[in-house]
């Protein structure tokens, strides 16, 4: 009996729902073209990997909640957030210069 368990929450549901959200995260950035809906796509796929890492540090502790993987998960956030502001930045210095968000465009201008 885990923790998932005595919430009436059963653990498929945490994976399933990890996988939903690694799965949208991936078809996003596979088909968008702009920047801000690449970037909404990649957070969804942390949020699935941090989901998944979540759910499986509690089916394996037990009955507690394992404080590692919390923090763990913290600090990725936190990592995260930094990555995607810093990444922010950059497509609001690229929307100033070139006047557009669309990734294909801004590859040929490469060329």
């Amino acid at each position: 009996m885990t923790y998932l368990d005595i919430l009436g929450v059963p653990l498929q549901a945490f994976l399933i729902l990890a996988v939903f959200l690694y799965a949208v995260g991936i078809y996003g950035m596979a088909t968008k073209r702009n920047m801000i809906k690449f970037l909404i796509a990649l957070e969804l796929l942390l949020d699935g990997a941090h989901l998944n890492f979540i759910t499986f540090a509690t089916a394996w502790s037990g009955f507690y909640i394992d404080l590692m993987a919390q923090a763990i998960v913290i600090v990725s956030i936190c990592i995260g957030g930094g990555v995607i502001a810093i990444a922010l930045a950059f497509f609001i210095r690229a929307y100033n210069k070139f006047g557009t968000l669309d990734i294909r465009k801004l590859n040929k201008l490469r060329h």
